[in-house]
């Protein structure tokens, strides 16, 4: 509902005053980082091409989104979980921490491809690597 009422206003706004809705588009796209003749081009285009350039197949679905990311979440999860169940204790960090890397390898694998993103092992790397630190700071992790 609420993407269908952002779209609705976004419609209302580019049909009222179409150049400066792609005035808008430009501004922000040069906040981004783009040349303003670039951002120029990127905003006529979106605003031309079917209100904004969003077809059926590239809208952003919520409920999809967030049962994706629960599935993926416990996918996971019941990995790093089964690794507890099964591991001895004396080899249990280390055996985490593999899986976790080799989770994080599939992951990005699939998401390279699929979205372009990168780095997904790095900066699940670093963000086990904060977490260490901050176990040692408070004493939790020897």
């Amino acid at each position: 509902m609420t993407e269908e009422a952002d779209m609705a206003q976004e419609r209302m706004e580019l049909g009222n005053s179409p150049e400066a809705k792609r005035a808008e588009l430009s501004a922000i796209y040069v906040a981004r980082g783009l040349d303003v003749e670039l951002a120029a081009r990127v905003a006529a285009q979106l605003t031309v091409e079917d209100e904004l350039g969003l077809s059926e197949g590239t809208r952003a679905r919520p409920n999809q989104a967030a049962f994706s990311s629960a599935g993926a979440f416990v996918s996971g999860a019941a990995v790093e979980l089964l690794l507890m169940l099964f591991v001895p204790l004396g080899y249990l960090t280390e055996a985490v921490f593999g899986g976790s890397i080799l989770l994080l390898v599939v992951l990005d694998g699939l998401a390279a491809p699929l979205g372009g993103a990168i780095g997904v092992t790095l900066g699940g790397v670093v963000a086990m690597g904060c977490t260490v630190l901050v176990g040692k700071m408070f004493g939790t992790v020897v």
